[in-house]
């Protein structure tokens, strides 16, 4: 776990959505000039939850999780990709990973379209004249 004033304000924030909701939060997303996209779900007890429009409070953290790529000890390992988890019990991982624009899909977190098999691409619905520009 990295230590970080920033990332643990950041799990604040989200442990007061969190605990009404579920025991664990899932927040996914990726930044690129211009443009960002992320995704979450909250589960309980191991099954998803269904969710309210998107609260305010995850685009928010979004952002700061994002920001976090010029607050050290981000800024020496730059990412453009991340994932951050938080359990109920306080528990916080936060990943990010440098992805290239190239090799990155909308929806896709923390890992590469050259990364993924066919079944893979076609499940998510990767065109295969994407994909061969990456090969």
């Amino acid at each position: 776990m990295i230590d970080s004033d920033a990332l643990m304000k950041v799990a604040a924030d989200m442990m007061a959505l969190l605990r009404p909701m579920g025991d664990r939060l899932v927040l996914t997303g990726s930044v690129y000039s211009g443009y960002g996209t992320f995704d979450f779900s909250i589960t309980r007890d191991g099954s998803p939850v269904k969710l309210p429009p998107l609260p305010p409070a995850i685009e928010q953290s979004h952002r700061k999780l994002i920001a976090l790529r010029h607050v050290e000890p981000f800024s020496n390992n730059p990412f453009n990709h991340y994932r951050f988890v938080l359990t109920l019990a306080g528990e916080v991982n936060f990943s990010g990973e440098m992805i290239d624009e190239n090799d990155a899909f909308p929806g896709l977190y923390m890992r590469r379209v050259s990364e993924l098999s066919e079944g893979e691409a076609d499940s998510l619905g990767i065109p295969a004249s994407r994909r061969a520009t990456i090969h």
